[in-house]
């Protein structure tokens, strides 16, 4: 059950996320190429099944989530140099 709960969380981030970024690029009549976002889902579905697997309170589970994709997200921007 864990790998399925694994999966389905980097599948629903990776939709999530990169949609955003396709209508972008759709729009835009592809002046770039569509590369989309891998790193940033991955981290996140991986820390969203841990705290899952660990059966804390809702509202303890969504602190710690909203905390690591925030250090998530800073972490992987600095390294883009963004």
């Amino acid at each position: 059950m864990f790998w399925i709960s694994l999966l389905l969380n980097y599948l629903l981030f990776f939709a999530v996320i990169n949609l955003g970024r396709w209508v972008k690029f759709r729009q835009s009549q592809g002046h770039e190429p569509f590369r989309p976002s891998i790193l940033f889902p991955v981290a996140l579905g991986t820390v969203l099944t841990l705290l899952d697997s660990l059966r804390l309170v809702f509202f303890q589970q969504l602190v710690i989530f909203i905390i690591a994709a925030v250090l998530i997200y800073k972490l992987i921007s600095v390294f883009q140099g963004k």
